[in-house]
């Protein structure tokens, strides 16, 4: 699927010499954000680099390949973490959808496409369903946005008192 973006910054990367894992937390879809298993974990959908590519462009093929639909281009850098000293980076994007249709929930041994609400990955990061460092990047996200909507909570409550 071919598919136009303009494109406004990358990640600082060294294109020649760094391996790159990347994952999504894919927002705006009804029912959830969706999560992938393959074994006995879920994970949040993505894959690794070519030599060369950026992670962000890693990123909308996986979640293309992976789930079917299209993301606008990322540009929120959720979690970065260095796995291995000379070995590569795990990087996690929000990635908001853009269109089309997720693959059929599948449902099989080898893989696995279901959509989560935030109470029930919050229940999933705690039973420890999810793979380590994809538990660090959700955990990470969810603490972000309840500090945002606490905020804007905040903000809304002086407003209205201090009027």
């Amino acid at each position: 699927r071919l598919q136009m973006v303009t494109i406004t910054g990358f990640t600082k990367a060294n294109l020649e010499e760094d391996f790159y894992i990347v994952g999504a937390i894919v927002v705006g879809l009804e029912g959830g954000i969706p999560l992938v298993k393959e074994g006995n974990l879920w994970s949040l959908p993505g894959g690794g680099s070519r030599k060369g590519e950026y992670p962000e462009v890693t990123l909308l093929h996986r979640i293309d390949s992976k789930l079917g639909v299209v993301v606008k281009y990322p540009e929120k850098i959720v979690f970065r973490k260095k796995i291995s000293k000379d070995r590569y980076d795990y990087i996690v994007f929000e990635a908001e959808y853009f269109e089309g249709e997720i693959k059929a929930e599948v449902n099989d041994d080898l893989f696995r496409i279901k959509l989560f609400s935030l109470d029930k990955i919050r229940k999933m990061l705690e039973g420890w369903e999810i793979l380590p460092d994809h538990t660090e990047a959700l955990r990470k996200y969810i603490n972000d946005e309840e500090e945002a909507f606490g905020k804007v909570a905040r903000d809304i409550f002086h407003k209205d008192i201090f009027k």
